[in-house]
């Protein structure tokens, strides 16, 4: 199989991405149109994780720049928290209680039955 068949295979295979293999969050604006003929450069924003790259693309403009602000926040925050070696940053982004919101959950989902074993 060529090398370029290889890739397009590979499209929308993602499941997940690390916080700490990001090493970068751009915009879109110079992908190749060979590789990708079909995205919006407008609205495509690109993360690297280790070797690869992975293009995203939002409904707009002003949602792409948001989301890249906040990523690059996001990474910024928690980088800076483990060179200072703060234990508190683990807390912040790995504690399961963190992932609990205000409000109801949804379809009358019970959330504390998510922590019992």
């Amino acid at each position: 199989m060529r090398n370029k068949e290889k890739k397009r295979e590979e499209i929308g295979k993602v499941n997940s991405i690390d916080l700490l293999d990001i090493t970068s969050v751009l915009e879109g604006e110079n992908l190749s149109r060979d590789c990708y003929p079909f995205a919006m450069k407008s609205r495509s924003m690109v993360i690297a994780v280790n070797q690869t790259r992975n293009v995203f693309e939002s409904s707009s403009r002003k949602e792409r720049d948001r989301i890249i602000f906040s990523l690059k926040l996001l990474i910024s925050h928690f980088g800076a928290g483990i060179v200072a070696k703060n234990d508190e940053v683990f807390d912040q982004y790995f504690n399961p209680l963190n992932a609990q919101v205000p409000g109801r959950s949804p379809f009358g989902v019970d959330s504390s039955s998510f922590y019992e074993c």
